[in-house]
């Protein structure tokens, strides 16, 4: 028998998406304020960039974290069609759960 004792959708939140955005976006706000020396002048660029690009990696990584969670009888967590174990005991959060799992392969 294939029973789930538990079992969600999981989606990234409008909230984190725009806390992202936002601390993003005030980080860009600050890099373009602050004045720097002429020598370092040219290093605004690339550091703009590479934040930039950073949150752009952490979008991707809120949307990658989506699909069916569930819970077996035997404790094994279901994702994406893969099993995985709890690492540790879920912490509770004000504003969500957080789980530590780690796949057969060694995956986190």
């Amino acid at each position: 028998m294939n029973a789930v004792r538990w079992q969600c959708d999981l989606r990234a939140s409008r909230s984190a998406r725009a806390l992202n955005v936002t601390l993003s976006l005030l980080c860009t706000g600050l890099l373009l304020a602050l004045e720097w020396p002429d020598a370092w002048a040219w290093s605004k660029a690339p550091v703009l960039v590479l934040l930039l690009a950073e949150c752009w990696r952490n979008e991707r990584r809120l949307v990658q974290r989506v699909g069916h969670l569930g819970l077996d009888m035997k404790g094994n967590w279901l994702w994406r069609g893969v099993r995985w174990r709890a690492e540790r005991k879920a912490d509770w959060l004000p504003y969500g759960v957080l789980l530590v799992l780690r796949n057969q392969q060694g995956k986190r």
